[in-house]
């Protein structure tokens, strides 16, 4: 199970927002230098938002700016992560060999192409939002966790 630690930014009857760090893995790749994602990192690190169900938990147990501790399951993570990428260059791919074989044109083969990556890019969507509300695939909520010594969102209006 991957784990993530969040701020519990609002309490709703059956869940919790928690606010979390998008992390990059810029630390570890070889590329840094070369990378416009390594660029977009270092300005700064912008808050996600995770809506979270009790999981045996109840809402009175947590308080606004609580830290919490979340996780999603290493399947899960794998199988999104094939649909998002995956599906859409199949798609490109099967784009450019049907035109290429209805077509002898360099230019409609790269639009076909094109087409292709777009319709993967929808398939992946439309399943990714039929499966938005699947609990199985859902963040869970594992407990309550001390707030860490480094929480690069604090303001210093709410520190301790």
């Amino acid at each position: 199970m991957i784990t993530e630690i969040g701020r519990v930014v609002a309490i709703e009857d059956d869940g919790l927002w928690v606010q979390t760090i998008r992390k990059s893995a810029c630390a570890s790749c070889s590329a840094q230098k070369g990378c416009g994602q390594a660029v977009l990192a270092k300005m700064g690190r912008e808050p996600g938002f995770i809506r979270v169900s009790y999981e045996g938990h109840q809402a009175d147990e947590f308080q606004l700016d609580d830290y919490v501790e979340i996780g999603i399951g290493e399947d899960v993570l794998m199988k999104s992560t094939l649909l998002v990428y995956l599906a859409p260059m199949i798609m490109l791919l099967v784009g450019i060999l049907i035109t290429g074989q209805l077509t002898t044109g360099e230019g409609w083969m790269v639009l076909g192409g094109i087409i292709g990556l777009l319709a993967g890019g929808y398939l992946s969507r439309t399943i990714l939002n039929r499966n938005n509300r699947n609990a199985r695939l859902q963040p869970i909520l594992i407990g309550m966790t001390a707030k860490p010594a480094f929480w690069p969102l604090d303001s210093g209006e709410n520190s301790d």
